[in-house]
Parts: structure tokens; sequence; C-alpha cells
């Protein structure tokens, strides 16, 4: 029977249990479940997963349960789950609820939202909803002079914020008393440096690189340092939880010193880049988008023109979000339009240039028959990020074959596999293809049989794979 993780828990715990299946020593050889406790119309990371009977589960599969894991604050309710209701040789980790330690002024539920439909109000979490603005709004400011109105008061007088700050800090450590490992400390630590959180409870992609780095200390399984690293590195240097930034007043980052945040730029889901003076207009307004799941929605179904027709009017709605040109540009490509696909990435990349950004304009340059200007895009993604990354690697590759050099292409991709990517399955795929040319059909069956295992035994690559497979079978049996 294949051993099973257990993963407890809602958003975090999506996010630990995607990262164990990641890993391939631990992804290819035990199978990852998650439970959560109840089904939420605003929970977007459970979207899918049915909650599941998890006392059932540990019942009737106990001998294959091999690591227990488990967010402190998520005890199953009604039934909580104990030491007791495992095998011996389960490793039971309890790992500690990522908690705020930035305050902006109060968290307040704005009554505004009751009637509004789900897709709205996840727009605006509730953990966002700022007190002092919801007065306002409620005397009556109108919204050319709510953000003076609200830079009158100053919230660093209003609220006594270092005692709230210690109220937190020492809930945060009873929680940390119940774990399996503390948190608490490296919050402290890192605090003013270096942005842990999104929200008041969703963990940048640092701060859950943090708490992976510690589960897997306290889990018994054997795993590929190297893996774990790059895999942690991808972790930190990723969204974490959520696509959405607390805007906090600049009065009390200078109040806290939080020198992360004196740039004053926040990301508002997909939408782009908003200041805080911004962020409250957006707030008071209840101003956000919600044309783009829709015109994803046509493009899922097929509808590809309804689909541009819209996104066309997202673009317009929304014109300083690049991550919206980028759909735009797919929409484009998709309706065999590269040049208006182009014209819109290079709009994306001025907005945000991002490597993301970067590599899929110079895919579009390159599609476009314009080399020179790729290669200067890639170029500049070199300088500006990691030059050993897999994108640009691939993308160089992707350089020679398109002037005929086959073999410069496998070269180049050889170099990178032996870099710090190398636990990259997409470079090893890119790699096997570039074999697959030179008919090279061993190499390029081993080089895709890691990208298979580094990808965590994904299908597609599997189907690949078993044709290389069958190829190579079929000219030794020739040979024979």
């Amino acid at each position: 029977m294949t051993p099973v993780i257990v993963v407890v828990g809602n958003c975090q715990a999506s996010f630990v249990a995607n990262f164990l299946k990641a890993l391939p020593e631990i992804g290819q050889h035990y199978e990852i479940r998650r439970f959560r406790n109840f089904t939420d119309d605003l929970d977007d990371n459970a979207a899918g997963e049915p909650p599941g009977d998890l006392p059932t589960f540990i019942t009737n599969n106990k001998p294959r349960i091999a690591a227990f894991l488990r967010q402190t604050t998520h005890n199953w309710v009604g039934d909580p789950i104990t030491r007791g209701d495992f095998a011996p040789h389960t490793a039971v980790v309890d790992y500690p609820v990522a908690l705020n330690s930035y305050l902006w002024p109060l968290v307040c539920r704005d009554d505004r939202f009751a009637a509004m439909p789900a897709a709205l109000r996840r727009r605006f979490p509730y953990s966002l909803h700022d007190s002092l603005l919801r007065k306002l709004a409620l005397d009556g400011v109108p919204e050319a002079e709510v953000v003076d109105a609200y830079m009158a008061h100053d919230v660093t007088a209003m609220f006594r914020l270092d005692r709230l700050k210690t109220l937190h800090d020492a809930k945060a450590r009873q929680i940390d008393a119940r774990a399996s490992f503390p948190i608490g400390d490296y919050i402290d630590a890192n605090m003013g440096r270096a942005a842990l959180f999104r929200t008041m409870n969703h963990p940048t992609g640092a701060f859950m690189a943090e708490i992976m780095r510690r589960i897997l200390a306290h889990l018994p399984f054997a795993t590929d340092h190297a893996a774990a690293s790059y895999r942690l590195g991808l972790a930190a240097a990723g969204p974490g939880i959520q696509g959405f930034d607390a805007a906090i007043d600049p009065r009390i980052v200078r109040h806290f010193g939080l020198t992360w945040a004196a740039g004053d730029r926040y990301r508002f889901w997909e939408e782009g880049l908003y200041s805080f003076a911004e962020y409250l207009v957006r707030l008071h307004r209840m101003q956000c988008c919600l044309k783009a799941p829709e015109a994803l929605r046509l493009q899922r179904g097929g509808d590809a023109q309804g689909a541009l027709r819209l996104m066309e009017e997202v673009v317009a709605e929304v014109p300083r979000s690049a991550h919206y040109r980028v759909r735009l540009a797919e929409l484009h490509a998709q309706l065999k339009a590269p040049d208006r696909a182009l014209a819109m990435l290079r709009e994306a990349w001025a907005l945000e240039p991002s490597l993301e950004t970067g590599v899929k304009l110079a895919q579009a340059q390159m599609r476009c028959a314009k080399q020179r200007e790729a290669e200067a895009t890639v170029a500049e993604l070199g300088l500006r990020f990691d030059a050993d990354s897999a994108d640009i690697a691939i993308m160089q590759a992707n350089f020679q074959l398109t002037a005929g050099n086959k073999q410069g292409a496998v070269d180049r991709l050889r170099s990178a596999v032996g870099t710090a990517a190398r636990h990259d399955h997409r470079l090893w795929l890119a790699l096997a293809a570039a074999l697959q040319r030179t008919r090279d059909i061993e190499a390029a069956r081993d080089a895709m049989s890691e990208a298979y295992t580094l990808s965590g035994m994904a299908p597609t690559i599997g189907t690949k794979l078993d044709a290389l497979r069958d190829l190579v079978a079929g000219r030794q049996q020739g040979q024979g």
C-alpha cells in the first residue's frame, strides 16, 4: 500500500501539500491528502476539494499514514484528532499558524459586504476593512475628500499600536507553544526588513518557505537537499498565499520601521500595483474588475472571440494591469494575430518588467520573426534576473534551434542542467526535445525520465516518456 501524508488546514495547508508533491522523493512515493474542516464560498484555495471525513479516513488508513501535518489552529471540529489516533510510526507535526505581526489600525467587518456577491467580497478580504475609513464613509465624506480626511487623522495617536502589537505577539506565542516548532522568533527577527505577510493572515512566499524548511526538518523522510533547497528558493521568490497585498498606512510603516514597505506599492490582485492612498479610494468605491474571470471562462469554453472582446474591455477598465495585457496577448496569439499579441506584451513589459513577462515578450518576438529583438530581451533578462534561470536557458536554446544549430541548443541546455536550475523539469523537457532533433533517442529518453520525475510524474510528460521508451526498444530490437 502507498503510504499517505495527511495535511490539515485551508490555504496554508494547500501550499504545504503542493510543496511536498513537488519534491520527487516525497511526491513519487507518498500519497498526499489534504483535509479541511469546512467549505466557504470565499475559500478560493480550497475550490474543488470537498472537506472530507478526516476521522473516518484516519481509522480506515491508520497503518499507512506516514505523517500527519496540521496547522495548530485547525483541529477537527467536533471530533479533535490526537496523537493516540495514529500508529506509533506516524510522524505528527503541528505547524504554527502564520499571524501578521505588523499592524494597520484596526480590523472592522464592513456592513456593506453583507448584501454583496461573493465574487466582490473576496476582492476585499475582511481583514483589510479599516475602521477609520468606514467611519468616514458613514459620515458622508465624499470620495474626492476621503484620502485627505483619512490622512488628517494620526492613526499612530488614535490607536495604542505598541500595546496592540504586544497583545498580538502574546497570542502568537500561545499558538507557538502548541506547535512542534515556533515561528515567532523568525517573525521578530525579520518583521522590519522583509515582507512576511500579504494580508492579516496570508503570508508571503518568504514566510511559507521558512515554514516548509522547518516542517521538512521535522519529517523523518530522506530528501534531496539540493532539490529541497531549489524548491524552497522558488517558494521564497513566489507570491505565497493570495495575490493581494495589504496596503499599510505610511505612518504605521514608519512607526514599526518596515523598511521593505517604504516604497508604498502594493499589489491589488491582477490589477496592478497601487499606493496606500490609491487603495483607500478603491476600498471607498468598492472598485474592482470582475470581467476577467468571465473572459477566462469563455476562453476555456472555446469561445476565444468572445473572450477577446471581453478582455479588451478589461484592459480598458484596468489600464495599469500587466497581467491582463498578458492574457489579452494570449488570446490574440490563439486567434492568429501575433503582431497584436506582441504589442500587448510590449505594454505589459513596460508596466511590470518581470522575468515571466520578459520571457513571454521574447517568445512573441520570435513568433513575429524578430530574433534580434528577442535576443536583446533575453540578454536584458539575464542582467536583471538570474542568468542561470531555466526560462533564459530555454530561450537561448531556442535561438540556436532557429539558427539551425541543433547541437548548440543541446550544449546550452546541458550546461544549464549543471546549475541550480537543474531541478526545474522544464529544462529537462526542453533538453529531451533538443536531443530528439539530433536523433540521440536514448539520451532524450533519459532526459524525459528526469523531467517526469521532477514534474511529480505529470501524465503528459509520462506519455512522452513512454513514446521515447518505445522508440528505444524498437531500435534495440532492430539492431538485434
